[in-house]
Formats: C-alpha cells, structure tokens, sequence
C-alpha cells in the first residue's frame, strides 16, 4: 500500500478494460509486450482508476493483455484518482498515440474527440491533422470526413 492507502500490485483478474477506449491492441502488439515482459518483467505500473469490484485501466492495456497471456497473476498499478470525464479523455488521448495509426482510425478518435469536448478539443485536432492531410487525396472518403471535422471545428476545409 502507499501512503494514500492505494495498492501498488493487484490479481490481474481485478483490471477491467476501459469501455470508452476505442483501440484495441493487436495480437502483435501483445505478442511484443508478452516478449519484453519474458525478458525483462513489466517494467512500468499498470495506470488505473477505482471501479466498482476492481479497477479500469487508464494506460496500460498492452501490458495487461501480455500479462494476461503469459498467466502472470500479480501485476504492478498505479492508481489514479480521476473522475470519468478525465478518464474518458485520457482513453480518447491515449487511441491517437499510436505511432503507425491507421489514418481511418485517428480520424475515428478526433471525430470522438470533439463529439465529446466540441471547441475545446480544436488545438488537438490541429496538432494531428498535418499527419492526415497528406494521405487524404489518395482516398476521398478520409478527406471528406477531415473536411467535416476541420467544418465543427470552425476551420476551413482542405482543397
């Protein structure tokens, strides 16, 4: 326990998925995080959040699923203390970091993005859209959805 009386361990069979989350891991992902925790332990604590009969997970659902496959029963945590809204964002912030993201689904997560926060969310859309927009003439479903959300945006459309 630590000094806000929160575990820093949990049987892994007490993590839940966050349902919010859109992104679910590959079977390659968890294969390569399964291998790095044969080789070297689970290295960073799992972040979750306080739920009913267990916890959610925050960040961390690669680690937990290569945990899962290799039987491991304890798994390290750190606990959060957020309220669903902070949740929510960190699952929604967390879908668009993947490094080799399909542009389908970055459109996917910033579209959620904004449904849930509107103009608050302009500044993230505008951080990730430059990725997207060079792979937009070549498929003209993605670029009318990006011309749709740069529109609730406020901003104008691509050419």
């Amino acid at each position: 326990m630590t000094k806000n009386n929160h575990p820093t361990a949990t049987h892994i069979s007490k993590l839940r998925r966050n349902p919010l989350k859109a992104q679910i891991p590959s079977e390659k992902q968890i294969n390569a995080m399964a291998r790095s925790i044969e080789a070297n332990g689970i290295l960073d604590p799992i972040d979750v959040r306080p739920v009913r009969d267990g916890f959610e997970i925050v960040n961390g659902e690669v680690r937990w699923l290569g945990a899962k496959s290799l039987n491991i029963d304890i798994v390290p945590i750190k606990v959060l203390d957020i309220d669903d809204e902070s949740s929510h964002l960190s699952s929604l912030m967390i879908d668009m970091t993947p490094e080799k993201m399909d542009p389908v689904d970055k459109v996917s997560g910033l579209e959620r993005l904004v449904d849930a926060y509107g103009n608050d969310a302009v500044e993230i859309v505008l951080e990730n859209i430059q990725g997207l927009m060079s792979q937009a003439p070549f498929d003209p479903n993605l670029q009318t959805r990006i011309n749709a959300l740069l529109a609730r945006c406020g901003l104008h459309p691509l050419p």
